[in-house]
């Protein structure tokens, strides 16, 4: 049987990664990544601040650090809709790029992103960090 790779959402919480490591191996299935972000935070996740769990910038750094102990990757939900002409203010972009090099000396692992201006942005700044297209994007196939 192959195994079954599962990518979830955090809470933040040192109790359910110690689950995850329990769980990861039991019947071929794996949780091999979770995903999440600040909260509050100066960028917009896609998702109603309301429904995330609270996280401090401290609180994911030493969440990112007890994951990788088990080998969990991190990633980064960056996926603002829309940025409603701000990425024409030279610093907009300059808090854009220090936000995400904030995330990068934390070691996140990938962010997912839903335009792609900052997807650019990225690929310029940080090459070596892995790209997510979100599902705001609408990309349904290759060619896309």
């Amino acid at each position: 049987m192959k195994p079954i790779y599962f990518c979830l959402p955090a809470d933040y919480k040192q109790t359910t990664i110690d689950f995850f490591n329990k769980f990861n191996g039991l019947n071929n299935k794996y949780i091999y990544e979770v995903y999440g972000s600040l909260n509050p935070s100066p960028f917009s996740s896609g998702r109603f601040q309301d429904d995330l769990p609270n996280c401090s910038y401290l609180q994911l750094e030493e969440y990112i650090k007890y994951l990788h102990k088990s080998k969990i990757k991190f990633n980064y939900v960056f996926n603002m809709k829309c940025l409603s002409g701000q990425e024409f203010d030279p610093d907009f972009k300059k808090q854009i790029i220090d936000f995400i090099q904030s995330l990068v000396n934390i070691n996140i692992d990938s962010i997912t992103v839903s335009i792609p201006y900052l997807i650019s942005i990225i690929v310029e700044h940080f090459p070596d960090l892995a790209i997510v297209a979100s599902l705001i994007l609408r990309i349904d196939s290759y060619c896309k």
